[in-house]
């Protein structure tokens, strides 16, 4: 009998228990909240419409000339920085430095940007001096360092576009297809209006494993806000840019009947640039 009580006793102690957890729950549940909102109130109508957004590390990078790229003072004068993390024997990069050096020539006012190489086994300091001649760059060169250790680096080229606030607003594995994509992305986070967005690129290619092309191709690109068809050019490409990027699936739409594709499996996010479709037979 005493034992029973016991056990009575000690249910009712975490009934209690439970109880009070519950009501502390919802009191600091409704307190977060609250304290959200406010904050949220006085910053007046932030733009949440991805959830992509990332803050880009202070980084502080070596350059040439002996000084250093610091991300915090750099936005003191520029709307955008672009980091370019490339190597010196990356043919890719060595290709797309004129473009990004035309349209740096018309935006440096508003704009900066920092090339460092990422091959600190191949590449040195002079190294970066020496290609910077070469090349004849006027923006920063210089090397990567453990500043940037936080961002992913998924090949040669690749570049982060940073906007105002100190976010990442565009992050690309890859080279651009071309001057006039690198400046339409940089001026689109340039102005007066500019509230935040997140801005992705991607270009689509549709092969098979013997590096045929295919036109005429229609990509299914869908989420819950997004429906959009795209079809592939002669050269089996097709290109998409959104302000508002976001995970997206893909499927074609019109595939012949004698191919398969994986294409169902491939999900595109922030992570801008050339998206392989590589197609089989059955």
């Amino acid at each position: 009998m005493e034992q029973n009580k016991k056990k009575g006793g000690a249910g009712r102690v975490i009934l209690i228990i439970l109880i009070v957890l519950v009501v502390l729950g919802a009191a600091g549940y409704f307190a977060l909240r609250a304290f959200v909102q406010s904050k949220i109130e006085s910053m007046g109508a932030p733009d949440l419409s991805s959830s992509f957004v990332q803050k880009a590390p202070d980084f502080a990078l070596p350059l040439t000339d002996g000084s250093e790229a610091k991300l915090s003072e750099l936005l003191q004068d520029h709307e955008v920085v672009v980091l370019n993390i490339f190597a010196s024997w990356c043919g890719p990069c060595e290709k797309e430095f004129p473009e990004m050096e035309a349209v740096y020539e018309k935006y440096k006012d508003k704009m900066e940007i920092v090339a460092v190489s990422g091959d600190l086994t191949l590449d040195s300091m002079d190294d970066m001096i020496k290609y910077k001649e070469e090349h004849r760059l006027t923006f920063p060169v210089g090397m990567k360092n453990e500043s940037i250790d936080s961002l992913t680096v998924g090949g040669f080229p690749t570049t982060y576009i940073i906007d105002r606030n100190g976010n990442i607003a565009y992050g690309r594995s890859g080279a651009f297809q071309n001057g006039e994509e690198f400046e339409k992305i940089v001026t689109s986070l340039m102005g007066g209006d500019y509230k935040g967005k997140q801005i992705a690129s991607y270009t689509f290619l549709v092969r098979d494993k013997d590096n045929k092309l295919f036109p005429d191709i229609q990509i299914h690109l869908f989420s819950d806000t997004v429906d959009e068809v795209l079809t592939t050019g002669e050269d089996g490409m097709a290109s998409y840019y959104t302000e508002d990027a976001q995970n997206l699936n893909v499927e074609i739409l019109n595939l012949p009947e004698e191919y398969t594709s994986k294409a169902d499996e491939i999900t595109v996010g922030l992570d801008s640039g050339l998206k392989m479709i590589t197609i089989e037979k059955k």
